[in-house]
């Protein structure tokens, strides 16, 4: 057998490997999160708020090690100034739901449709999520409305304004409605910078949760994918002079897009 050969064998090999992992991965989650909906129904709501993020958290953690994916954490804020306000970062799969939860626990807007996927749906359902219905601006405006209420009693928020997913090679424009919650409840605004890369430090689309993928497709890309690392960072909290919520969201998406075109380019940590 020619040398050309052998090393095709081997990678077929490998990639069947990886393949079976990923399944073994993505049967070891269905468990898990058959456990997280019964601890939900049994727990979560007789909890405290410290509680419930603890569980979130804990949750999070979880999934994201069943799925072999670590997360490289840095914040250039004081974890005490953390504890509310409205966090804004860029979107590139449902998982990125989960990376900011292992660290930062703290409830999502998200679109109506999450609300009915098998597990996932009724997990983040139960956990304080926002749903927000697209094209309707009535119900964007009652999601504002109540986003704003929980700012303003001290709640810790997350969104993602680019309304969509990216492949994460850039940072789409993003949607200013919801910033207008930040600006009525006076909360601070978190700009949070979001990538993944593999066991090589490159960037990696694994993730990417793009146009008719199915969830069960995207979670089986991650499984599969060798071991990725989310890098997330939470950027320097900077004074936000604007009155508006356009001139808000678009001081917002351009730093985060400085941030993430730095991510993508910076090799890892040895």
């Amino acid at each position: 057998m020619s040398l050309t050969r052998q090393i095709n064998l081997v990678s077929s090999i490998a990639a069947i490997g990886r393949s079976l992992g990923g399944l073994v991965r993505l049967l070891l989650i269905g468990i898990m999160l058959v456990c997280c909906l019964l601890h939900i129904a049994l727990f979560y709501g007789r909890a405290n708020v410290k509680g419930r993020q603890e569980m979130v958290s804990d949750w999070a953690d979880r999934l994201l090690y069943l799925l072999n994916m670590k997360v490289d954490f840095q914040s250039a804020v004081a974890q005490e100034n953390l504890s509310s306000g409205l966090m804004v970062c860029n979107h590139i799969s449902f998982i990125d739901i989960f990376v900011i939860n292992s660290v930062l626990p703290s409830p999502f807007v998200a679109k109506s449709n999450i609300a009915v996927w098998p597990f996932i749906g009724w997990l983040v359902a139960r956990t304080g999520t926002e749903f927000i219905q697209r094209g309707s601006k009535t119900a964007a405006h009652q999601t504002q409305q109540r986003i704003t209420a929980r700012l303003a009693a001290g709640e810790r928020f997350a969104i993602f304004p680019e309304g969509t997913t990216s492949s994460g090679a850039q940072v789409l424009p993003f949607h200013a409605a919801l910033f207008q919650s930040a600006l009525d409840s006076a909360a601070q605004l978190h700009c949070l910078s979001l990538s993944y890369h593999d066991a090589s430090g490159a960037r990696s689309e694994a993730p990417a949760f793009l146009g008719e993928m199915t969830l069960l497709r995207c979670m089986f890309n991650i499984a599969a994918a060798g071991g990725l690392t989310a890098r997330l960072r939470v950027l320097r909290s900077e004074e936000h002079p604007e009155q508006n919520r356009r001139q808000l969201a678009h001081r917002a998406q351009h730093r985060i897009a400085a941030a993430v075109a730095l991510l993508n380019n910076v090799s890892p940590e040895p």
